[in-house]
Order: structure tokens, then sequence, then C-alpha cells
């Protein structure tokens, strides 16, 4: 398993399929495949901008690719600013078939990630319960005490 962050929006189109099947697992109202694909065209193009100007960047997208080069899992995160500015926020998790390895590389970039910013809360939201529970495992492995909350379906805190 390989995670790479996604700095080519153009790469976006490899995902395609996976991105509708996440829009059709999830359903949430207002959400279709192309808002959700645009807003991570948006993201990726701004995380490079955001690199350039300040140094690095506020969001990213990550996939992780099988031993065969194929991708089975994706992510997005970001900062969020004021009055949560410690805080990184991880929107979109997915990943097909048992790709317990793949979570497990994208957590370890989003850690990589709030470390970056300094951010000793990570929240987010996962696809079921299956994703959630790997989430908790992972991160308890890792030294934080993961919460499940209603309004976000998990929280992580540094212990």
């Amino acid at each position: 398993m390989k995670a790479t962050k996604i700095t080519n929006p153009e790469y976006l189109g490899l995902l395609a399929e996976s991105i509708q099947k996440f829009v059709e697992k999830v359903q949430i109202p207002g959400i279709r495949y192309e808002t959700l694909y645009t807003y991570f065209v948006e993201s990726i193009r701004n995380g490079f901008v955001q690199k350039q100007l300040h140094g690095s960047e506020l969001e990213e997208f990550w996939i992780v690719t099988d031993d065969d080069n194929q991708p089975c899992a994706w992510g997005h995160w970001f900062k969020r600013g004021v009055p949560y500015a410690a805080t990184v926020e991880c929107d979109y998790v997915f990943s097909w078939g048992d790709k317990r390895q793949a979570l497990t590389a994208l957590i370890e970039q989003l850690e990589q990630f709030a470390a970056r910013h300094r951010s000793p809360l990570i929240i987010g939201t996962s696809v079921n319960t299956i994703v959630f529970n790997h989430l908790v495992k992972v991160g308890r492995s890792r030294g934080y005490e993961v919460l499940n909350v209603n309004s976000i379906n998990f929280m992580a805190r540094k212990k």
C-alpha cells in the first residue's frame, strides 16, 4: 500500500467511479457526484496555491494504491479556521473492499497533516460503522482518545 497526495486535479478522473459510488452510498441531500468532484478539484488547486503563497497547504486530498498500483482508498481533510483554529477536519474518507491497510495509511497522513498545523484535535465523518470502527482502532493504537459524537461521527484528541 502506498499513500500519495494528489497535487494535480486531472488525476481525479481515475477516481470518478469510486467518487460516484461514495455519493450513492452516503446519500447526503444536496451532494451529487458533480458537486463533490468539483469540491475536490478546487481543494487540490487551493492547496497548490496555498503552498506557493504561504508555504503550507490548508487542505489535502490523498489516495492509497495497492500493490498493483490500483487506487483502493481516498481521503480529504483541511485545517479549520476560527473559532476552530486548532482543529483538522477529515470530511471525506472512502475505501472499497477490505482495505484496512489503506485506511491506516490515510490515517497516518491525516495525523501528519494535523501535526504540521499544530492541531491536537481531529474531527471528521466516516461513510459507515465499518470505517468508523477501524478509525477508532487505529486512532487508539496511535495514542488518540477517539469519541463517537452525534454531530461529527468521530473525534480524536492526542492524549
